[in-house]
């Protein structure tokens, strides 16, 4: 019989670290890779609810909203990236943000390609590649174009 690991409990406190909240949607999306989606939801919610500053409250709807791709929730996937990418863009386009701004992209992307809306994933996708570029990020560059060809090879060119 195979055993899924589960993770412990999260503790519900706060703290003093600039990125505290940051195990809550990690834990979050660990918990749905393996299985246990209500969990997974249930723990990136809280974080995001706990996420005292616009960039961590964007990146936890990133990460709900891929947690909703792996349950196949694609409207609530599409609506959770869309939050979070709205804010990356409208005020996090320096420094670190850059690789949370561009796999955002990549995510939504993926997600509307799947649902059927191809020129705005093919956009996105774009736009992850040059963030991708800028940042000299070789791994996630080589993952925007395996996602560019797939779109390309189902109909999304």
């Amino acid at each position: 019989m195979e055993v899924t690991p589960r993770l412990p409990p999260l503790p519900a406190v706060r703290v003093a670290h600039a990125h505290w909240d940051s195990p809550g949607w990690t834990a979050g999306y660990t918990c749905a890779r393996t299985g246990e989606f209500s969990r997974g939801l249930e723990t990136c919610r809280r974080a995001r609810a706990l996420a005292t500053d616009p960039l961590h409250q964007a990146w936890a709807d990133v990460t709900i909203g891929v947690v909703h791709v792996e349950v196949g929730d694609a409207g609530q996937a599409i609506a959770h990236l869309d939050r979070g990418l709205r804010v990356f863009i409208a005020g996090f386009r320096a420094g670190e943000q850059w690789f949370q701004l561009s796999r955002a992209e990549l995510d939504l992307a993926g997600v509307l390609d799947a649902c059927g809306r191809h020129a705005g994933a093919r956009e996105l996708a774009a736009a992850a590649r040059r963030g991708f570029a800028t940042q000299g990020n070789a791994h996630w560059i080589r993952r925007t174009d395996v996602a560019l060809a797939r779109q390309a090879a189902t109909g999304g060119s």
